[in-house]
């Protein structure tokens, strides 16, 4: 132990999402699953911008729809 060096007390692990999403992609299901992702936003999206949609017939069946 050197007299005077700063040693830090505790340490914070961080991992970056872009490797974790490349990882995702790179399976099957996680490729699947991102895309599925993609297309309910796309459909909540269009309803959305639908000036025409009746807020009684939207239906809430995936927590990607919220409220």
């Amino acid at each position: 132990m050197s007299i005077g060096k700063k040693v830090p007390c505790q340490q914070f692990c961080t991992i970056l999402l872009g490797p974790q999403l490349q990882a995702l992609c790179h399976s099957h299901s996680g490729a699947m699953d991102m895309y599925y992702l993609d297309r309910k936003m796309r459909e909540v999206t269009e309803m959305l911008s639908n000036p025409g949609t009746d807020a009684a017939n939207i239906v809430y069946d995936d927590i990607l729809c919220g409220n």
